[in-house]
């Protein structure tokens, strides 16, 4: 008699649509009903994540430790057999000569590689932190270290790859910078400086910059799902565009500096994209999909799906 009655206590419970226990999350609300979410993440959710992301932490350690072993044994090829050769060439008119290597030699840059350093990485740890700030505001159940983690994996692995590249096809090519003839001429400078007038070609400024500013713009894109929402999402697909355009600026200034010629510039750009691009990717969604926003677990086409600030009456995007 108890069981039955408990029965029918429940069975009216679900038909009039109040919870047995109040609390909202415990129990689906018509929305989740149409689109099932799971419960909160767990530590056991974390220990699954991390576990499986294991194997590509020690790839991008051993990309970074390769890369820092390129820039510090490797020098680059001569294609002029020696600097004083190059400077003889600076002296006299003959078939040597080239004009496009006659630029003067400035030792400011405008952007320099500390200020590259800063938007690289700089600017994406602010962005990501006010991202999370906003998704975890009180009980929407974000799964805030995920989604960071995922981030830092692919930002690290995208710009350790392509600083990978980029310094092993400077060396590979050793080919001269727009201002070479005036760096050679010049005796204030050092050996090291002198032998980097020959790592011109791809542009390492521009290729860090759009490696970084592409899985910006690529992270955002998914977290306001402006390209998913369809028409009447132009302005944030702007505002995220915009880090692209941080990374144009960054390419055109090399080029103004005469540190790199432009064919120089596009090859790096499209060398930190493409990278960025495939990086994004493994641990993300497509941005074009409902739940860009969402980062994956185990490179499933369906991605972790934490209970959405949407369900809680909160706006589901940025």
């Amino acid at each position: 008699i108890a069981i039955a009655s408990s029965r029918r206590r429940s069975a009216a419970s679900s038909r009039s649509g109040s919870p047995p226990c109040g609390h909202p999350l415990l129990h689906p609300t018509p929305l989740e009903i149409r689109a099932p979410r799971s419960a909160m993440p767990t530590s056991s959710d974390h220990r699954r994540w991390w576990a499986e992301s294991r194997s590509d932490w020690i790839s991008v350690v051993l990309i970074w430790g390769v890369t820092g072993a390129i820039e510090l044994a490797a020098n680059p090829r001569h294609l002029f057999q020696t600097c004083a050769f190059a400077k003889n060439i600076c002296n006299v008119t003959s078939v040597g000569w080239d004009a496009t290597l006659a630029n003067p030699w400035a030792k400011t840059e405008t952007v320099s590689v500390p200020v590259l350093m800063c938007i690289a990485y700089l600017i994406p740890l602010v962005v990501v932190t006010a991202v999370q700030l906003w998704f975890c505001r009180p009980k929407t159940g974000w799964p805030w270290r995920h989604d960071t983690h995922h981030f830092a994996l692919t930002l690290l692995g995208a710009t350790g790859l392509t600083i990978l590249v980029t310094g092993s096809a400077k060396r590979y090519v050793g080919f001269y910078r727009p201002s070479y003839y005036s760096l050679v001429q010049d005796d204030k400078l050092s050996e090291h400086e002198k032998i980097d007038g020959r790592q011109s070609y791809p542009s390492g400024h521009a290729s860090l910059a759009f490696a970084s500013m592409v899985t910006l713009c690529l992270y955002m894109l998914g977290k306001t799902r402006a390209v998913a929402a369809g028409p009447g999402q132009l302005v944030k697909v702007l505002g995220c565009v915009s880090f692209v355009g941080l990374a144009l600026f960054v390419a055109c200034s090399r080029i103004v500096d005469y540190r790199h010629h432009p064919a120089d510039v596009n090859a790096g750009a499209m060398l930190g994209s493409t990278i960025a691009v495939l990086s994004y990717h493994i641990y993300f969604p497509p941005v074009w999909q409902s739940d860009a926003h969402v980062p994956r677990v185990g490179g499933e086409n369906t991605p972790y799906q934490p209970i959405y600030p949407d369900d809680l009456g909160l706006p589901v995007s940025l």
